[in-house]
């Protein structure tokens, strides 16, 4: 029987061959170690329960997530709008003996009814992120936080999106430099400090 961590390595395995080979194509794509490890210390940290993933892929970065929430007593719903992709994903999340804490949405996030989430793991293309940002950010609660996946390696691509979070007034946002790179977004509650509240973040 395998375990959550054969899941993880195999998967590990499967990315690292795909990149080596450079293979074209339909490609996994996924997150590394060390971010997942950051993203599963991060939300237990935070308390997380209500837990938005955009851009499934074939689940590696969802098993991490889904680990949180099978610790925090929450809940993962993820979205993939590639139909193979996230039948892998299924499969994968299955193996590691998460499935009672995720939900899946085979769908696009653009057409789909979101659901409230005090965290998002946004990773999906990049030139994507103002439009997903639109959409979701309604429906993060105060006091919520936002990761988006790749904003260093794909900084052009990204520079709308991070405008955008750090001139927003109910945020502060900053750039974490591991692996390719997150901008990391907090939605202030009702009752910050103003000392937070009116500062500028450094661009």
């Amino acid at each position: 029987m395998q375990t959550t961590l054969d899941v993880l390595e195999l998967l590990e395995k499967e990315d690292d061959k795909q990149r080596s080979n450079n293979l074209k194509g339909k490609l996994n794509r996924s997150i590394s170690r060390d971010i997942g490890e950051f993203l599963s210390v991060l939300v237990r940290g935070l308390g997380s329960t209500k837990i938005l993933e955009l851009g499934t892929s074939v689940g590696y970065s969802t098993v991490w997530l889904a680990l949180v929430a099978q610790s925090n007593s929450g809940h993962v719903h993820t979205f993939e709008k590639d139909t193979e992709l996230i039948e892998k994903a299924k499969m994968n999340i299955e193996k590691a003996g998460l499935s009672k804490f995720v939900t899946f949405h085979n769908e696009s996030i653009e057409s789909a009814e979101i659901p409230e989430s005090d965290f998002v793991f946004l990773d999906t293309e990049t030139r994507d992120f103002v439009s997903h940002l639109n959409r979701f950010f309604p429906k993060l609660i105060p006091g919520g936080t936002i990761v988006a996946h790749g904003t260093l390696v794909n900084f052009e691509e990204a520079r709308d999106y991070i405008e955008k979070v750090r001139d927003n007034p109910k945020t502060n946002s900053v750039l974490i430099p591991l692996g390719r790179g997150m901008e990391l977004t907090y939605k202030f509650k009702n009752d910050e400090p103003e000392i937070f509240t009116n500062s500028t973040m450094v661009r």
